[in-house]
């Protein structure tokens, strides 16, 4: 439905709604994982937003651009779009769009098999969704963070992440699958343990949840 919709702001000459709609389009691509179209529909909204003189939407291109070549683990993409869009997004005070720019660096790092670096970008993403009380995305964070802290052998710091955040993700309404491994990473939990998979399981969710 977008190009047609697109097609009418053009002619109405709504130029930022229809740049919103390739927002939209951008979202898309990146769910059904063809991230190489996605990185060019975001370049072309930054190219266009920055001449229609929209400082949120270029910001916004650019910290998708960042999420998008991490998830390519394409370092110098990331770190080039990141740069970018921080500035912007700090004159704006944009506190939520920052965090989840340190998300996706986050993501590079992980992807690139950075851990101890991988975890204090998350740290900082957690800072800023925690300022705004954000407490479901800093949750989300604490199990991927508790992930990682496994693969360093760091097995009672990823317990102490997970019982952080095991009361905050109970409040959520998930589907049956999410609730399936948030019991079985409860309990657990309780045992000292970790169930790695429920685990993943659960983080996962939260990243097809996250926009």
């Amino acid at each position: 439905m977008l190009p047609s919709l697109i097609e009418s702001f053009a002619r109405l000459e709504m130029r930022e709604d229809g740049l919103k709609c390739r927002f939209l389009e951008g979202l898309a691509l990146m769910e059904t994982d063809e991230l190489s179209q996605a990185v060019e529909t975001f370049r072309r909204i930054a190219v266009e937003a920055a001449a229609i003189g929209s400082e949120r939407l270029v910001a916004s291109a650019y910290g998708n651009l960042t999420h998008v070549y991490g998830m390519m683990g394409d370092a110098q993409g990331a770190i080039a779009s990141s740069s970018k869009a921080i500035p912007i997004l700090r004159r704006l005070d944009d506190r939520v769009a920052l965090a989840k720019v340190q998300w996706g660096l986050a993501t590079l790092l992980r992807e690139t098999g950075q851990i101890e670096a991988s975890i204090e970008s998350y740290r900082k993403a957690q800072e800023g969704f925690e300022q705004i009380g954000m407490r479901a995305d800093t949750a989300a964070l604490n199990l991927v963070v508790a992930d990682l802290l496994l693969e360093l052998g760091r097995d009672r710091d990823a317990l102490r992440e997970i019982t952080a955040a095991l009361p905050v993700i109970a409040e959520l309404k998930m589907a049956p699958e999410g609730m399936a491994a948030l019991s079985m990473l409860r309990e657990s939990a309780r045992r000292q343990e970790i169930n790695r998979p429920a685990l993943r399981e659960l983080h996962g969710y939260f990243e097809e949840l996250e926009p």
